[in-house]
């Protein structure tokens, strides 16, 4: 299995309603700041500026 191109967590609308606890996976990126420079660069990849 291929690892995810991005390390980044987000909840639908629907998980963030429903009240389901946070996995893992999630209780860890909820714990990181965030990146610096995050979004779109132009080159319709987000966060990748490398």
């Amino acid at each position: 299995m291929t690892e995810p191109e991005h390390d980044d967590v987000e909840r639908g609308a629907a998980e963030e309603q429903s009240g389901a606890p946070l996995t893992p996976t999630e209780e860890e990126a909820d714990e990181r700041p965030p990146a610096q420079g995050a979004g779109l660069d132009g080159g319709g990849r987000l966060g990748d500026d490398g």
